[in-house]
């Protein structure tokens, strides 16, 4: 059984609400003594329904109307060749049947790295196929480079010395 609680760190402090305390600490009563995984990790804010729409209505029509496909076979096809994932399939011995390519879920790219995705979607697209897909809104490409900065600025510096 899974149990996910949300929370927020200030000055270095894990803080959680009581609620979602309640919750964990009354999950945790029900499971069997035995080892458990705790993980932490930062949440990220995912791409805008803005972002969705221009990715949608803008990069993807183009494609989808340019090749003939349908939009979800070009978003299929997007996430191939720029997210790909490796996956097999495995008898019950642990040997290996048939390995493929598949593409990854763009639901869960951050905001950043969806605009990325979709940087690479464009320069490929006029590159090799001579369509020139507009850019994005300023408002949400800005919204993505801030992202991108304050990234940088977190980013811990590397010793050199």
């Amino acid at each position: 059984m899974k149990v996910v609680v949300t929370g927020y760190t200030d000055d270095g402090k894990l803080h959680i609400s009581p609620p979602q305390r309640h919750m964990l600490q009354e999950a945790v009563l029900v499971w069997p003594n035995g080892p458990v995984s705790i993980v932490v990790e930062r949440r990220h804010a995912t791409r805008s329904v803005q972002a969705n729409a221009y990715y949608w209505g803008v990069v993807v029509k183009a494609l989808s109307d340019y090749t003939g496909s349908t939009p979800d076979e070009m978003h299929d096809i997007l996430k191939m060749k720029f997210l790909p994932k490796d996956v097999c399939i495995a008898a019950p011995n642990g040997e290996v049947i048939g390995e493929f390519v598949i593409g990854g879920s763009t639901a869960r790219l951050t905001t950043l790295e969806f605009y990325d995705y979709v940087e690479q979607i464009r320069g490929w697209s006029f590159e090799q196929l001579d369509v020139d897909i507009p850019p994005p809104d300023a408002e949400w490409r800005e919204h993505a480079l801030e992202e991108r900065r304050q990234l940088a600025l977190s980013a811990p510096a590397d010793d050199a010395a």
